[in-house]
């Protein structure tokens, strides 16, 4: 299965919050749900997301059976009024592409351990499971730069293994110190993962983390 993930802000221009989420459901969400190839769709309000306000914040997962067929949905009549569409109501939105095959082991089970850093390396998801290794809940570190996590003597090794889920898409095994909340330090193994932008690009990393 190949999934588009999308976090977004309602922004329809002169409209209030509660206009542009009736606009959302009544105009875009029908119009989605035509696309060719769609497998499943769930949208709704988000929880947590760093820097969108709370009153208009929404996600979206749309499921394809392959990268190609999430292609030719788009390229199609359907797709084409989609794009425009957002374009009339969705503000800055957030998308990640991801293969459901490439979703690491530890990723898939229950009480997952991770984090997942934007292009900036600001993080932009956490878990309970992070929060019970590192010690912040997510209202305390969504936003921030990573490097709140790192010691200093650590910051290179990060910058290097970067450029590496950079190259290669993915690092397995990565093992590391990391500070917690309360200022100590803890040893960790972590797996990354590089998520790319329909254009390819390198926009996201996700970090599964277990101790070591």
């Amino acid at each position: 299965m190949f999934y588009m993930i999308a976090a977004f802000d309602l922004g329809l221009p002169g409209a209030t919050a509660s206009e542009a989420e009736r606009d959302y459901l009544e105009r875009h969400v029908p119009l989605a749900r035509q696309l060719p190839g769609l497998r499943a769709y769930v949208v709704g309000p988000l929880a947590a997301a760093a820097g969108i306000p709370a009153d208009r914040r929404r996600g979206a997962i749309l499921a394809f059976e392959s990268e190609e067929a999430w292609r030719a949905g788009y390229r199609s009549p359907v797709g084409r009024a989609l794009r425009a569409d957002e374009k009339r109501l969705i503000v800055e939105p957030r998308v990640v592409l991801l293969h459901g095959e490439e979703i690491l082991p530890e990723a898939r089970s229950g009480g997952d351990s991770f984090l997942t850093l934007d292009s900036h390396l600001t993080v932009v998801a956490w878990t309970s499971g992070a929060q019970e290794i590192l010690g912040y809940a997510a209202e305390e570190i969504l936003g921030r730069p990573v490097f709140v996590l790192v010691p200093d003597d650590q910051r290179q090794a990060v910058a290097a293994v970067m450029r590496q889920v950079e190259a290669t898409g993915h690092v397995r095994g990565f093992h590391a110190e990391r500070m917690t909340r309360s200022g100590q330090r803890v040893r960790v193994v972590a797996d990354l993962l590089a998520i790319r932008d329909p254009s390819g690009e390198h926009c996201a990393t996700r970090i599964t983390v277990r101790r070591a």
